[in-house]
């Protein structure tokens, strides 16, 4: 009923704590755009009645009684492989092959080496202005761990490791390694550890 809601709106008395009518993001997104984030977490079940809304530019509020009209364009994105989703039965094929009209496939964090230093600029220094303080340097160990780690949670990964360390570094001009969350630093070190070639075999007749 929530996600109902948020998309299509709700009358009044349509569920508890409706106490007044609402318009949804469909609605709200009449004449513009639509940008939905996340797609692939649309519960399965309301998934069909968004496919309508794409096809017919209609919908009906949760408790309406009358259908509206909404004439949007539409942008989605998510980090969910969607076509595997379909095989497993998680995500409408219909609603798929109507979204991906066109597509924009973005590399994940870890294959954009070149460019994580300057994300990492870019937000390092937007975080020092929000909070208030002065930009800070980097040493080339603290480098080494940022640009050796895998950043499975991509960007906004990059952005909550920033902030855990710009708080730990407190009124330190220069960030290490050590101002990174812990759990970064523990997996760069392992896999570096597994890295490592083995030591030369020992002579015949020694174990």
């Amino acid at each position: 009923t929530l996600v109902e809601s948020v998309l299509f709106g709700h009358e009044r008395g349509a569920f508890t704590g409706a106490d007044r009518r609402e318009e949804g993001l469909v609605k709200q997104a009449d004449g513009g755009t639509l940008f939905l984030d996340e797609i692939g977490e649309l519960p399965f079940l309301i998934q069909k009645r968004f496919l309508r809304v794409i096809q017919e530019h209609r919908f009906r509020p949760v408790g309406g009684r009358r259908e509206e009209k909404s004439d949007f364009r539409l942008i989605a994105a998510t980090n969910r492989d969607l076509e595997r989703m379909v095989r497993e039965g998680r995500f409408r094929e219909d609603l798929f092959f109507r979204l991906r009209t066109l597509t924009l496939e973005l590399p994940p964090l870890r294959e954009l080496l070149e460019d994580i230093k300057k994300m990492t600029l870019f937000y390092m220094n937007s975080l020092c202005e929000r909070f208030g303080i002065a930009a800070k340097g980097t040493s080339p160990e603290f480098w080494d761990v940022v640009t050796s780690y895998r950043w499975p949670g991509n960007v906004r990964e990059l952005i909550q490791a920033l902030e855990k360390a710009l708080i730990s570094a407190k009124e330190e001009p220069i960030l290490f390694p050590k101002h990174l969350p812990t759990y970064i630093r523990i997996q760069v070190a392992r896999n570096s550890f597994l890295k490592k070639p083995a030591g030369p075999a020992p002579p015949d007749g020694l174990p």
